[in-house]
């Protein structure tokens, strides 16, 4: 058996997105009915999303993604801390055979483990 890649969609600091048209774009998109058959009437549909659609931002609870929100599923994480976190990294790596990126992954590690939240 081989491997798939498992296949989704993901938005990242939706919540510094234009607060109208790119959050309304995201929940028409997740609003759009599946449909069977093809177009018959011709016109344009939005099409449906039939995959995970993963938003992670930092404040979730931004009023401009109250639509989205009411849509999704909330989960939020708590900081993480940079000692466990670069542990974490160094291990992806030797797993992988990237000996060479354990560098880039302590600079990763320092930048990164602020905490936040997604909307899933």
């Amino acid at each position: 058996p081989t491997k798939q890649a498992s296949k989704q969609v993901i938005l990242d600091e939706i919540d510094g997105a234009d607060a109208r048209g790119a959050i309304q774009a995201v929940v028409d998109i997740v609003k759009a009915p599946l449909h069977k058959g093809g177009n018959k009437g011709g016109g344009k549909r939005q099409q449906p999303l039939t995959r995970p659609l993963i938003c992670i931002c930092n404040d979730p609870f931004a009023a401009h993604l109250r639509p989205l929100r009411e849509l999704a599923l909330v989960f939020t994480f708590k900081a993480t801390n940079e000692r466990s976190l670069l542990a974490r990294l160094k291990h992806i790596c030797k797993a992988e055979t990237a000996e060479h990126a354990q560098a880039s992954a302590a600079s990763s590690a320092s930048a990164g483990g602020k905490g936040g939240g997604g909307l899933a």
